[in-house]
């Protein structure tokens, strides 16, 4: 997410979906903004995937993908790193719903 952007509509359909499937929501909702640079240097991605690898959270929910990257490198490698801590990603739309 860029520093101009607001978050509030992504949330609102990232939390949509988690409570559709009836999932317990985390307190603080976790948003970059770093745009997309390498998930090394996004402090929010890394919480999150502390959160996994320590069993505080069984996954993550996003609007698309583009929350993670655009780029079809990148996002692999979240989703690597997603699914080598035994968590899952929920993405509420597709790409080409937005």
């Amino acid at each position: 997410m860029q520093a101009h952007q607001d978050p509030a509509l992504r949330l609102a359909v990232a939390r949509g979906v988690a409570l559709r499937a009836g999932w317990l929501l985390e307190r603080a909702p976790a948003v970059d903004i770093t745009g997309m640079t390498d998930p090394f240097t996004r402090p929010q991605l890394a919480r999150l995937l502390d959160a996994l690898d320590r069993d505080r959270i069984d996954g993550i929910a996003a609007m698309s993908r583009t929350d993670f990257s655009d780029r079809n490198g990148d996002y692999e490698d979240v989703l690597r790193r997603i699914h080598a801590r035994r968590g899952f990603l929920a993405l509420a739309t597709t790409e080409t719903d937005i």
